[in-house]
């Protein structure tokens, strides 16, 4: 079993690693959601108490309890030139 700070520590450089690979992070309660990309890598750390934290104006926000997804742009090309 993971302790909350090794928990808040692995989620927080797997979204770091992901935006700065051009990924796109969605964390989502139930009634909202927040989309992050590249721009906002600096809007997340890990707090005192080892929960993770996002920016959000001037204070940081425990999403611990909400859901992170991670997506990545896809790119198409096209097969049928006209």
């Amino acid at each position: 079993m993971t302790t909350d700070w090794t928990h808040g520590k692995e989620i927080i450089g797997k979204i770091i690693e992901h935006l700065t690979a051009d990924g796109v992070v969605i964390i989502s309660t139930y009634c909202k959601a927040w989309q992050y990309d590249k721009r906002h890598v600096d809007f997340f750390k890990v707090g005192s108490d080892g929960h993770p934290l996002v920016r959000q104006g001037k204070h940081w926000n425990d999403f611990s309890g909400n859901s992170v997804k991670f997506y990545t742009y896809k790119k198409v090309e096209n097969d049928n030139p006209s």
